[in-house]
């Protein structure tokens, strides 16, 4: 298939800061650009290429067990001042742990006509990233007194947050029974 014209363009990034040892600090932002001119229909009015909508984020994770203890949303650029009405939606995941079911969850309380798509997708994208930033805090190695250390052994950590969130994480899948097999060995 062939390209033509670039019409439009979405960009998702999300960051993962260390904070403290018991919460991680997830920003992200969603930004959607219009190549070309077009009409907004809404309200039928024409628009001139550029950012569309332009949505950051900023939510804090307990770790390790993935809790959500704040959350807020800015909407600097939309298409309509209207938008705006909907950011506090997202304090509704306030309390929400990040476990297999948050997509579904996160789905009922901000999408369709309970909150705003493009913010939805946002905190989608954030939880995930948060699940890989609070890996990456936990298995990463450290140098203390001249030696490597791992801060938490692999068995210490709860992967039921990771169980049926993908194919290889499946329940019945060869990568659980490796987990189990080995927790197996060590009882």
């Amino acid at each position: 298939m062939d390209k033509k014209e670039l019409l439009h363009s979405r960009h998702i990034e999300v960051n993962c800061f260390e904070t403290d040892e018991e919460s991680l600090l997830v920003e992200g932002w969603l930004s959607d650009e219009r190549m070309v001119a077009c009409m907004l229909y809404a309200t039928g009015q024409p628009r001139e290429p550029g950012v569309y909508h332009h949505m950051t984020a900023r939510m804090r994770v307990s770790m390790p067990d993935l809790f959500i203890l704040s959350l807020e949303a800015q909407m600097p650029v939309v298409p309509l001042d209207l938008c705006r009405e909907i950011r506090s939606s997202v304090e509704k995941l306030i309390g929400l742990q990040l476990r297999p079911g948050f997509t579904d969850t996160v789905r009922a309380l901000l999408g369709y006509t309970e909150g705003c798509v493009h913010l939805m997708n946002l905190v989608l994208a954030m939880a995930s990233a948060a699940v890989q930033g609070t890996g990456t805090f936990y298995s990463r190695k450290r140098e203390e007194d001249g030696r490597v250390q791992v801060p938490v052994r692999p068995e210490d950590l709860d992967r039921t947050v990771l169980v049926n969130s993908c194919w290889l994480w499946r329940e019945d899948g060869p990568l659980m029974d490796i987990i189990r097999n080995s927790q197996a060995g060590k009882g």
